[in-house]
């Protein structure tokens, strides 16, 4: 989710951008600590920062707007937190990763040597989602499924097989 909201801002991705947004995390060295408790993502500094910074605003975001509909119960928060990163494909990464457990944290540390990113902070606190917090996601995913604007797409192919069962008609 974080991959694909560096190369674009939607609510809902679909298909769009998933090969780049694969491709970014090649780089990406992912693993758990003795019990499965925990899991680690070491990202480059050269190329995975934007998607590090993107997540970390989205994540921020996600808790925001859930936050705001719990205490106002509109969803309007979730419009604008789409300019932070906040998708579709974010609220469903978000539910799996809750789903099932007493809740889940994640943080974002920065690699000393090469500083804070511009508009992050120091020492940033981890954001919790907890089961709680599923039916906000949920909602907010079909939303951002539901008002995502279609785009106009070209499909390449060819044909490898035809058949007619009349010289007049519609064929199959």
């Amino acid at each position: 989710a974080g991959a694909l909201a560096t190369r674009a801002r939607a609510g809902y991705y679909g298909a769009r951008y998933r090969r780049t947004a694969a491709a970014s995390l090649d780089s990406v060295l992912v693993g758990s600590a003795a019990g499965g408790r925990r899991l680690t993502a070491f990202v480059p500094v050269g190329t995975g920062r934007p998607l590090a910074v993107r997540l970390h605003q989205a994540l921020f975001a996600a808790r925001e707007a859930i936050d705001y509909q719990r205490a106002t119960g509109g969803m309007d928060a979730f419009d604008g937190a789409v300019e932070a990163g906040v998708s579709r494909e974010l609220t469903e990464a978000l539910i799996a990763l809750v789903r099932g457990t007493e809740g889940a944290r994640i943080a974002v540390e920065w690699a000393p040597a090469a500083g804070i990113p511009d508009g992050c902070a120091a020492s940033s606190e981890a954001v919790e989602f907890s089961p709680g917090d599923l039916p906000v996601l949920r909602e907010a995913g079909a939303r951002f499924l539901r008002e995502e604007p279609s785009v106009t797409v070209r499909i390449t192919g060819t044909v490898v097989r035809m058949h007619r069962s009349q010289p007049r008609g519609d064929g199959s």
